[in-house]
């Protein structure tokens, strides 16, 4: 015959030890695999413990709720076999999966040796069973019950390798806890029980009730155990982590606010000689006098709202020194939702402050460096906008340097240049090379300046781009100097064809009005000598202008022998230097004629030469006289020579005027006109 139904109550017993029995035992195989040597062994042996005595609590207390028909007991030497059986396959079982890496074959032969272990005690605990009726098995049943076993076992297996939150760990438990207790009642369900001849009515042996409370009992209390040494084990070793990187532990009792650390967490905090617990107004002597409120403000807050507390502070050291420390805990509450204290973790921080205020520090130099520096320094993002300007922006264009941000810069390039300028530096600034470009900007008085714009790209330790780094120069000067330089050779050149052809001109004439070679040579020479004389004075004089005054005396002065027989007069008339070689040539051909025919060609022969600068509706005017004097029985020349030829050839064509020679009884008067040319003056 069947046995009878099951109590519903030692079900769900069952269920509830078996649940908790298979959670503590996959915490403990979690710790087994988190040690080796000795620690490995015995965390293995505290697993397989508590996974066997689970199962084997398990199986007595929902062996309550059967009821043969007559009185029960159990022998006590098969009862500790079917104990010693649970907890030796699990043993083995779980030293077979926590060696090596996670392989199919080995977790499957583990849970197979699990699963015939836990079959097997159950087998044993109900041979066992003492009572007035005989006990039978279905094959079925049997084959079933082994299979659930095994089943069972291998997914307790693979769950205790497997890193999980808390939740799934829960239904891993739960779902191993309810397969555990399918094993037993799929093996109860094909129990066949019968009269058993010449058994007596009350056998001996441990009472049933008596046997599951002591069983419970120690099966609640070792896997309570089982627990706080899993829990303590990885508080020691969360702690141990910390320590190892230098971050202390630390907790405050509420409402007492009473202070307990880790070793590290007194040591960053200059308390290793305090002994715990500490009260808060012993920490608050170790803090900072002007960190202390800040520190209380944030704390109070904290506990009020039930938010995370997070402060830097300094901490006054024993031997007088300051440490900065960052102190961040959490708020735990109770049940009823009330603060019962803080835990949190404390790092030593100097090292990141003193950093800190060493970067400010380069920060603050480089700005003041930059903001003195007589050039515009920038510096750009990865992106290509600008995110620093120095102050020297302000003082060029007017505008605050952040104003420069961004886009901001466009606005001061000059329009003619700004399309050509971008597309330089944004050519160079996709390849990440350096550059330099010249152009034209507006400065606060919109007066055009010419900038010198160089860059180079910066880069990371690690060689990433993070922008460009600039300093444009002001080289309107230059570009100045640079384009009168320009200029200057263009006229140098226009000048050195000019002379050339003159020179050229000079001989020729020189040459058909000459009788000999001597002849040729000699005025040749002295013609250029005018020349280079006036070149020299135009020279020294930029080649802007040159006064009258000066150039007569460069001129005339190698000619005469004695002061008092050359004069000349006139207000300050300025040449320009096509006028001042052209007066030049004049000029040395009269003196030249006087020497040779005229006034210097006698002892008591006199030169006057004077020059007015008079003004009319058609502009000013320059009228110079060469006067002659003490020639007797002047003649005048049979011919035009090529001096005469010269003199009007260089007032008509290169001074755009006109000239007369008069010869009196005593000597030449040359007069010669012409107006006052652009850039001349008095």
């Amino acid at each position: 015959m069947h046995h009878a139904a099951q109590d519903p109550t030692y079900v769900v017993l069952s269920v509830l030890v078996a649940t908790f029995g298979s959670w503590t035992a996959l915490d403990l195989f979690r710790r087994v695999r988190a040690h080796s040597g000795r620690a490995h062994l015995a965390w293995l042996g505290a697993a397989a413990l508590a996974m066997g005595l689970s199962i084997w609590a398990m199986h007595f207390i929902a062996m309550l709720g059967f009821d043969p028909g007559s009185p029960v007991r159990y022998d006590v030497r098969l009862t500790g076999l079917s104990l010693v059986l649970a907890i030796g396959a699990t043993g083995v079982a779980f030293f077979v999966a926590s060696h090596g890496q996670f392989q199919t074959g080995r977790v499957l032969l583990a849970g197979l040796v699990m699963g015939s272990g836990i079959c097997l005690m159950h087998y044993v605990g109900m041979a066992a069973l003492r009572s007035a009726v005989s006990l039978g098995y279905g094959a079925i049943s049997v084959g079933l019950s082994f299979a659930v076993a095994v089943t069972a076992s291998t997914a307790a297996l693979i769950a205790g390798r497997k890193e999980r939150s808390i939740d799934r760990r829960a239904g891993a438990a739960l779902l191993l806890g309810l397969a555990i207790v399918g094993m037993h009642y799929t093996a109860m369900a094909g129990l066949r029980l019968a009269p058993a001849a010449g058994t007596p009515v009350s056998p001996a042996g441990v009472e049933p009730m008596a046997l599951a409370f002591q069983v419970t009992l120690g099966a609640v209390v070792l896997l309570s155990l089982g627990l706080l040494a899993s829990f303590f084990d990885r508080r020691t070793e969360i702690i141990g982590a910390m320590d190892a990187g230098r971050v202390g532990y630390w907790e405050m009792s509420l409402p007492q606010q009473e202070f307990q650390g880790s070793a590290r967490t007194l040591e960053i905090l200059g308390l290793a000689g305090d002994r715990a617990p500490i009260p808060d107004a012993r920490l608050r002597e170790v803090i900072h006098p002007d960190d202390r409120e800040g520190r209380d403000t944030l704390l109070r807050a904290a506990i009020a709202s039930g938010s995370d507390y997070s402060a830097d502070h300094r901490i006054t050291l024993p031997g007088g020194g300051v440490r900065w420390v960052d102190v961040r805990g959490r708020v735990l509450t109770d049940v009823r939702g009330r603060p019962r204290k803080i835990t949190g973790v404390v790092l030593d921080v100097s090292s990141r402050h003193e950093a800190y205020a060493a970067a400010e520090e380069s920060e603050r130099r480089f700005r003041t460096m930059a903001d003195s520096a007589p050039a515009l320094i920038w510096m750009s993002d990865a992106e290509g906008r600008i995110t620093f300007a120095n102050r020297h922006y302000e003082q060029v264009f007017g505008k605050p340097a952040d104003s420069m941000a961004e886009n901001g810069w466009r606005g001061v390039v000059h329009p003619d240049d700004l399309e050509a300028f971008e597309r330089g530096f944004f050519e160079a600034f996709a390849q990440r090379e350096p550059v330099t470009l010249y152009t034209r900007v507006l400065d606060r008085e919109g007066k055009q300046r010419w900038l010198r714009c160089e860059a180079v790209p910066r880069r990371q330790a690690n060689g990433a781009f993070v922008g460009y780094t600039g300093c444009n120069v002001d080289v309107t000067e230059a570009k100045l100097a640079e384009e009168h330089q320009q200029l200057l050779l263009r006229e140098l050149d226009h000048r050195v064809k000019n002379t050339l052809t003159v020179v050229m001109g000079i001989a020729a004439q020189t040459a058909r009005s000459s009788r000999s070679i001597e002849d040729f040579t000699s005025s040749f020479m002295e013609r250029v000598s005018a020349l280079s004389r006036a070149h020299s004075l135009l020279t020294a004089q930029h080649w802007e202008s040159t006064s009258l005054h000066d150039l007569a005396d460069v001129v005339l002065a190698p000619h005469i022998d004695s002061e008092d027989r050359l004069s000349f007069e006139g207000p300050v008339v300025l040449l320009t230097p096509k006028a001042a070689l052209a007066m030049s040539l004049i000029l040395h051909e009269l003196i030249t004629n006087a020497a040779k025919h005229g006034a210097l060609s006698i002892p008591q022969g006199r030169i006057v030469l004077d020059w007015t600068s008079p003004s009319n509706d058609a502009g000013r005017k320059v009228r110079l006289r060469w006067r002659e004097t003490g020639v007797s029985d002047l003649r005048p020349p049979s011919r035009r020579g090529f001096g005469t030829k010269l003199i009007e050839a260089s007032v008509r064509m290169e001074l755009g005027g006109s000239s007369s020679a008069q010869w009196r009884d005593d000597g030449l008067e040359q007069m010669i006109e012409f107006p006052l040319p652009s850039g001349g003056g008095t």
